[in-house]
């Protein structure tokens, strides 16, 4: 440290440094490139599902008009063949929508009626017709006003329901799902509980990750429940799963009640 500065040292010193801010601007900007990449990529895929909905709307409204066209002949095997592949190619496109709504959404907290929410939910399955010969048990115990995000609360009650009624079992005849929601002050509890074809114990742990499929018996898109446990993170809450291969799957969502004190409350 003592020793003297030469110019050959102060040089090399110089380029150094000089090398050491040209590799941290190239990173800053590779950094900046790619992040505007993934913003770019994100819009227009947002965009790109959004505008893919509205044809497939208008072909399910117009499947649901050859049902009850009089004139249509009922015996024609190929239109629900076609309405179960246009409602899966629907459900994918809106969770590509929920997903990307997820991840850039700013969390929006307020007065939730979650038994709206749950009503919804029930109406949407049954617009789909997915719900066949399936029956509801609804238990409903709120105690205090829900405080959370609307929309992130939207997203888990629609892939959780749908999930239920999706892995329901072919051969059972009293396909039931029971759904229960509790408030306090503290917490939020969803539990939803199905008597379907139930998972492996060996899948539960994967369970949440992106594309990953539990079974082979319904050519979901796998990104469903990684919406939902994304959303539940968002929300600071967490998801518990227990189930019995043959004899059914039940989801416990505990999610924390927000301050009321903290919330405009508008009568």
């Amino acid at each position: 440290l003592n020793k003297p500065w030469n110019e050959t040292d102060l040089l090399a010193t110089l380029n150094s440094a000089v090398e050491h801010f040209n590799t941290r601007k190239e990173l800053a900007d590779k950094q900046a490139e790619l992040e505007n990449a993934y913003s770019e990529l994100s819009r227009f895929v947002y965009s790109a599902s959004h505008d893919l909905r509205a044809p497939l709307v208008s072909v399910i409204g117009l499947i649901n008009l050859a049902k009850i066209d009089p004139n249509f002949p009922k015996e024609d095997m190929y239109l629900p063949l076609i309405e179960k592949s246009i409602h899966k190619l629907d459900v994918f496109v809106r969770n590509i929508v929920d997903y990307y709504q997820n991840k850039e959404r700013k969390e929006t907290i307020g007065v939730v009626d979650v038994v709206l929410i749950l009503e919804d939910a029930l109406n949407t399955l049954e617009y789909y017709r997915n719900d066949s010969g399936v029956s509801y048990d609804k238990i409903i115990d709120i105690q205090s006003p829900v405080i959370s995000d609307e929309f992130r609360l939207r997203v888990i009650f629609n892939n959780l329901i749908s999930n239920a009624v999706k892995y329901q079992r072919k051969d059972e005849p009293n396909k039931k799902i029971t759904i229960s929601i509790t408030s306090d002050l503290e917490k939020l509890t969803i539990v939803v509980k199905d008597n379907g074809i139930g998972i492996k114990e060996s899948s539960i742990k994967s369970l949440f990750e992106m594309f990953y499929r539990a079974t082979n018996e319904d050519s979901g898109s796998g990104i469903g429940l990684y919406i939902v446990h994304d959303a539940i993170q968002k929300l600071n809450g967490n998801i518990e799963v227990e189930s019995e291969l043959g004899v059914g799957t039940t989801f416990k969502v505990i999610l924390p009640n927000k301050e009321i004190q903290n919330v405009d409350v508008v009568n």
